[in-house]
């Protein structure tokens, strides 16, 4: 095939015109892209705002830890009346039967 500046001219069209529609499809391509992930970033806003901060955790935490303190202080002051109630008991039964 011989190239004269017509047949030249119409293949630098036809491939400039090709190039054109790649660009223009990569261009809506990348702008559905970036739509999405601008979907996913207001996902991930409003899911951040549903996370407990630290310092709600902390109070959380550290009323949750002087109510299980507390319940240990029951629980080792109801042993300590069980171990008085059993001695008694079992010193006034020896006294009883002897």
């Amino acid at each position: 095939m011989s190239w004269t500046v017509k047949t030249l001219k119409k293949y630098f069209d036809m491939r400039f015109n090709e190039s054109g529609k790649a660009v223009e499809i990569a261009e809506k391509l990348m702008a559905n892209r970036l739509e999405e992930s601008n979907g996913i970033r207001d996902q991930l806003k409003e899911q951040a705002q549903t996370f407990v901060t630290k310092i709600e955790y902390n109070l959380t935490h550290e009323n949750l830890v002087k109510k299980v303190e507390e319940l240990q202080r029951l629980v080792y002051i109801g042993l300590g009346v069980w171990i008085v109630l059993q001695l008694i008991i079992s010193v006034v039964l020896i006294l009883i039967f002897k």
